[in-house]
């Protein structure tokens, strides 16, 4: 299989803190993501594992175009804790809480720039947490009564899979089972 024709849209502006990710800017989405891949430390594995530079800069690349954006209104789970997961998230705007149970206190609140749900891509097991949009931005439409809204980048355990089939090396680094 193909990887999609153009990166996606993700945020509909820069964030101060953290590389550009707005849609007017397709190159930096690739190369920025590219970036937030390698800081994930199943991703550092993989790296190290890639035959030379070239291979590792080629896997993100490819893997980047598999990205889907995705924005979740404050309040609602992301992820269901005993839920198998079938992919892993990339928080560019707002705040997400960790939750081992739902009616206790976070025990985590996630910043712009943190990866979470990385497991899910390698094995089907029950996630481990809820959570839950704790803090967004005003939508975009203007609408004040629309709920302010939580920012992701999404990777699926099926977009890792077609891109890792294309590098052996990476693939035996990262063992992903379908």
């Amino acid at each position: 299989a193909s990887a999609p024709a153009s990166a996606p849209a993700c945020a509909p502006a820069c964030v101060p803190h953290a590389p550009c990710l707005a849609p007017s800017h397709p190159a930096r989405i690739a190369q920025a993501f590219a970036e937030k891949l390698a800081a994930v430390p199943l991703f550092a594995r993989a790296i190290e594992a890639a035959a030379d530079d070239s291979a590792s800069q080629a896997f993100l690349e490819r893997l980047s175009s598999y990205v889907e954006a995705k924005r979740v209104p404050v309040g609602s789970l992301i992820i269901r804790k005993g839920e198998i997961g079938k992919e892993m998230f990339f928080l560019v705007e707002g705040e997400v809480e960790v939750l081992m149970m739902l009616d206790h206190t976070p025990v985590a609140t996630l910043q712009p720039g943190t990866a979470f749900g990385e497991m899910a891509l390698l094995r089907e097991e029950p996630r481990n947490a809820y959570i839950r949009a704790s803090a967004g931005v005003p939508d975009p439409s203007g609408d004040a009564l629309a709920a302010d809204m939580v920012h992701l980048l999404v990777l699926s355990r099926e977009g890792l899979r077609q891109v890792v089939e294309q590098f052996p090396s990476v693939q035996a680094a990262l063992a992903v089972r379908g």
